[in-house]
């Protein structure tokens, strides 16, 4: 396990947010000194092609400036409701809901993944967290409005495996979320921590657009802070060894990155510290972070982990897994875009 010099290796396992459209001092300092090399961008990182270009190539010259591995720049570009990069400036994207309900839903979702593709590759951004995967109704309301592909998991698994391909076969790296799905919730989790009380049998339909994305080789995996007493009654799925592992690993055999949601997100941070979930995330088997919005909760979990890993409480065979999966998922960007 090789780090640069001597940051962390867990600086390789966070990916944090930006505070403005260009990289400031902060940013700066979170590069040079932690060495985090992996972003997340949001709408408030968003003005126009030409500054967003700025910050991406900013982001890309300080990570070599540290001699870290290349910038690791993600987004949410689902169509619809959540898009980060929008007109005028970028084309429209459909949101899942229009492209099941089209006259050609399969037609329709590759065109929605070629307008994401168009819109991220450009600018260097190689991660998009998409596609959703829920099984919901169309008319749903709250977080998950418009954003599911409809209440028929073949459907969802078709169009999604679709979407999953198309993107990944131009250049961009998918992740399917959220695992194990939360098409029942009925509170936002980003205000708190919903539980599906559904019994176990009824949530496996929930995860066939998963299995399929899985077959279909989806570079990455989102799980969400809900809890699921039918899978696991003491834990929400961003805790839950036995839904990262035993289920997602082992029963379905995904081997690719498992991304935590926005640790930030009130559920998880309405119910402790955000250092020490991320500790409990990472030994659930998560192997990149999210920590989207405060600069010095991304210090707090550096620290929290690193106590962790002195302590014994995270392994290092724990570490070098994830730095192992994290490794993959670079390769498979810089083969495609090699080859581009």
């Amino acid at each position: 396990m090789t780090i640069s010099r001597g940051y962390s290796p867990f600086a390789q396992c966070l990916m944090s947010g930006l505070s403005s459209t260009s990289l400031d001092e902060g940013a700066r300092r979170l590069i040079l000194d932690d060495g985090i090399g992996a972003f997340i961008l949001f709408g408030r990182n968003v003005s126009n092609p030409q500054d967003l270009g700025l910050l991406c190539d900013s982001i890309r010259h300080a990570c070599n400036d540290a001699g870290l591995a290349s910038a690791l720049l993600a987004v949410d570009q689902e169509g619809g409701p959540v898009l980060r990069l929008r007109p005028p400036h970028w084309p429209d994207v459909a949101s899942n809901a229009d492209v099941a309900r089209a006259l050609d839903p399969r037609g329709a979702v590759l065109e929605q993944a070629c307008a994401v593709a168009a819109c991220l590759i450009p600018l260097g951004i190689h991660l998009d967290f998409a596609p959703v995967l829920d099984v919901s109704g169309f008319e749903c309301e709250g977080v998950l409005d418009r954003r599911t592909y409809g209440p028929d998991p073949a459907h969802v698994a078709e169009l999604g495996t679709i979407f999953i391909e198309t993107l990944q076969g131009l250049g961009v790296m998918a992740t399917a979320k959220h695992f194990p799905g939360i098409g029942r919730v009925e509170e936002d989790p980003h205000h708190g921590r919903p539980v599906v009380r559904a019994a176990k049998r009824d949530l496996v339909r929930d995860l066939l657009p998963f299995r399929a994305a899985i077959e279909a080789g989806v570079a990455a995996v989102m799980t969400s802070h809900v809890v699921y007493p039918a899978l696991d009654d003491q834990y929400p799925a961003t805790f839950s060894s036995v839904i990262s592992h035993r289920l997602l690993r082992e029963e379905l055999g995904f081997s690719g990155v498992l991304v935590t949601d926005d640790l930030e997100m009130g559920g998880v941070t309405r119910y402790g510290d955000i250092g020490s979930a991320a500790v409990k995330a990472f030994q659930a088997g998560h192997d990149l972070l999210l920590v989207c919005h405060r600069e010095d909760r991304v210090r707090r979990v550096l620290d929290a982990l690193e106590d962790a890993r002195r302590t014994g409480d995270i392994p290092e065979r724990r570490i070098e897994e994830a730095l192992e999966r994290l490794a993959v998922l670079r390769t498979r960007i810089g083969a495609i875009t090699h080859v581009m």
